[in-house]
């Protein structure tokens, strides 16, 4: 059985992303600092190592320095998973030696892509077969999401993977994004709204102004405001959202395409 050595500080986080890939077939040893981690991966041997950068103890960075001093194994691959989804944090975890990386929030698909990736490469260096290339270079890019994909959020300092058809509203907040569901809950992942409407199915939901983005399913109606900007009823909000004119076209096109199907 795939063995996958897993260091996450935030405990409702390791518990969903470890039932998870245990409901896929892989065996899941689980630590919530760099010090447990270190003493677990003492005693086996595994095919990935998936691990926070901000631990309490030392940061990933760190730990994955200490596990290089281990020559007698052969190092498996090392994911690091992380809300700092700069550019300067990815490209010192890869200096480091880290194989790839996880930004949070992700999808089970995004999750489950890069372990497969990554665990055929351990096959590769232990003498195993692997799979093409190519797989490897889609794993580092961000995937785009389906309707009935679910990602990993943070509600009420719980972590939970939430279906992104449930996604009602996404707003702007600096770097950081606000997530309302339809059932009301909020979480705020640090994603900019570009970054969502690149990943986000462009069938369902559209940025409708420069500081928000809407489920298109979910707009009861549209006026026409005297400034040629339009105003939209949301279901679930409880005031209209300003639609941005040159916005309101393609909005109009995309309700009339989701209400012919």
């Amino acid at each position: 059985m795939i063995k996958i050595l897993l260091i996450e500080d935030d405990n409702s986080l390791r518990e969903n992303v470890a039932e998870f890939l245990l409901t896929c077939g892989f065996k899941v040893y689980e630590a919530e600092t760099g010090k447990k981690g270190l003493e677990l991966y003492k005693k086996n041997d595994y095919d990935l190592i998936l691990c926070d950068i901000m631990l309490p103890d030392y940061s990933g960075y760190e730990f994955l320095n200490v596990l290089k001093l281990y020559d007698e194994k052969v190092m498996p691959p090392f994911v690091f998973t992380t809300a700092l989804a700069d550019r300067a944090s990815v490209r010192k975890g890869m200096e480091y030696g880290a194989d790839d990386y996880l930004t949070k929030p992700f999808s089970e698909e995004e999750l489950l892509k890069v372990v497969k990736t990554q665990v055929e490469k351990r096959k590769s260096l232990t003498g195993g077969k692997t799979e093409s290339a190519s797989a490897g270079k889609e794993s580092e890019q961000e995937k785009k999401l389906q309707i009935e994909d679910s990602i990993l959020v943070e509600i009420d300092n719980q972590s939970k993977f939430v279906k992104v058809n449930d996604i009602l509203l996404i707003s702007a907040s600096g770097d950081y994004s606000i997530i309302q569901f339809t059932n009301g809950q909020k979480a705020t992942v640090r994603k900019t709204l570009l970054k969502w409407e690149e990943m986000l199915p462009e069938v369902k939901f559209l940025r409708i102004h420069r500081t928000y983005i809407v489920n298109a399913s979910k707009i009861r109606s549209i006026e026409k405001l005297p400034n040629y900007n339009y105003l939209a009823e949301v279901e679930g909000i409880g005031e209209k959202l300003v639609i941005s004119q040159r916005f309101g076209r393609k909005l109009k096109d995309t309700i009339r395409m989701l209400k012919a199907k």
